[in-house]
């Protein structure tokens, strides 16, 4: 997409209320801060929310020899794994720049900071709590020279002080949906002030661009959505194919990013299709695996856990327990089903199988993949189902017709190498920054 035209932002905040507004946030995370710290003192060692606690605390500047490591450095943010994935490609093209640049990567989640210490980032860490005693002593011991932040991380302390020091900033695949859109008008007090100090706010699509820009953010450019790059080729032809190690020709189907009620619909349209074909299921969050087990178990069907060893043995269902392993299924399966879109989640990214060349269907709400979904279906590349008996018809017409399902994955293909160009106008950009 090539970029829109800036959108100027909408009427300004007061700057008496805008005062009045990060005093009262500034307050606030004061407070959390003591909490935490009084929680870091009573838990437990080694329990997994002391360790978070206590990175959120940014107890890593005390490190003498990271800080030698990170200063001066581009810190990026992305809050979860499906950010982390889009930051991956910007710390490969940032590196390749500016080789001698070191990179931070923070996220907000457990899961997202395991994905983010697989990147090519100097560190990944924990997002610091937004307050002034953490946020002050990281960027006094960073001194970044650019921030980026992927999506709508939008994070007032750190924002302002950023402009205040003047440290570049920018906000890349900018996304405010029209169900968040009225949450953030009602914090506009907050937001908006934080907004209006980035140097660069990069939007996906025009209705996110203009709802940034009566927000308070100032020369929004639309360039597109980051996703629709979709991965590099050598990053296709790099990924391991991890059902090498599978035993027999049955034909393998992938369930990825599903979500809380949605796996017993997917099993439910599996079930037809036992002793024909093999399941690859991967919940969101893969903590979540016990639960899927459960529901394996109550169904009678043979299954495996990734993390347990390889893809071997004689599995029907085969668990992605683990992070950043899913890519690994795409290239040798039949076909995916991209989740959180039977259940009303949104929808997760569609165009990262379709790099694969594999075959691909989604439910049908998919508000957050609206411009992905529409490309697709422009190029009859992507079937949309409403229920499990309809996934069951997808998936048997795979099943029963491997060149078909080859057909419709090349048809998904062509569709990603011809929606580039917001990573390279979005480069540009941070270049233009640094």
């Amino acid at each position: 997409m090539k970029s829109g035209k800036p959108v100027q932002a909408g009427a300004g905040v007061k700057p008496a209320s805008a005062w009045v507004a990060r005093r009262a946030y500034a307050l606030l995370g004061r407070l959390v801060v003591l909490l935490a710290r009084v929680y870091r003192r009573t838990a437990g060692e080694g329990t997994r929310r002391r360790e978070e606690i206590v990175g959120r605390l940014a107890g890593w500047t005390r490190d003498a020899g990271l800080l030698a490591e990170l200063k001066g450095c581009a810190w990026l943010h992305a809050a979860s794994v499906g950010e982390v994935q889009l930051a991956r490609p910007l710390l490969v093209r940032l590196a390749e720049a500016r080789p001698d640049l070191p990179m931070l990567l923070t996220c907000n989640t457990a899961t997202g900071l395991q994905l983010a210490a697989k990147s090519s980032a100097t560190s990944a860490r924990f997002f610091p709590f937004d307050a002034p005693p953490v946020m002050m002593r990281v960027l006094d011991a960073l001194e970044p020279s650019l921030f980026v932040f992927v999506e709508t991380e939008i994070w007032p302390c750190l924002l302002n002080e950023l402009a205040h020091r003047q440290v570049p900033s920018a906000m890349v695949n900018a996304r405010v949906s029209g169900e968040s859109f009225p949450r953030y008008r009602r914090v506009r007090w907050l937001v908006g002030p934080a907004l209006a100090g980035v140097n660069a706010v990069l939007a996906r699509d025009r209705e996110s661009a203009d709802r940034l820009g009566s927000l308070g953010a100032v020369g929004v450019t639309v360039v597109g959505d980051l996703k629709q790059d979709g991965l590099a080729p050598a990053e296709v032809a790099a990924t391991p194919d991890l059902l090498a190690s599978a035993e027999g020709s049955l034909p393998v189907l992938v369930a990825g990013s599903t979500r809380e009620g949605e796996e017993e619909l997917l099993l439910s349209a599996f079930e037809g299709l036992r002793g024909r074909a093999r399941l690859v299921m991967a919940p969101r969050h893969p903590e979540r695996a016990a639960e899927v087990e459960g529901l394996l178990v109550r169904r009678g069907l043979r299954y495996k856990l990734l993390g347990e060893g390889d893809t071997g043995g004689d599995w029907e269902v085969l668990v992605v327990d683990t992070v950043g392993k899913l890519r690994g299924f795409f290239a040798a399966a039949r076909g995916v089903f991209v989740g959180g879109s039977l259940v009303d989640k949104g929808g997760h990214n569609l165009l990262e199988p379709a790099a694969y060349a594999t075959a691909i269907c989604a439910g049908t709400h998919l508000d957050n993949v609206q411009h992905q979904s529409a490309a697709l279906l422009a190029g009859d590349a992507i079937e949309l189902v409403a229920d499990a008996e309809a996934l069951a018809a997808v998936w048997t017409g795979w099943v029963d017709d491997e060149k078909k399902a080859a057909r419709a994955g090349e048809a998904a293909r062509d569709v990603v190498r011809n929606s580039g160009g917001a990573l390279d106008a979005t480069m540009a950009v941070l270049e233009g920054l640094l």
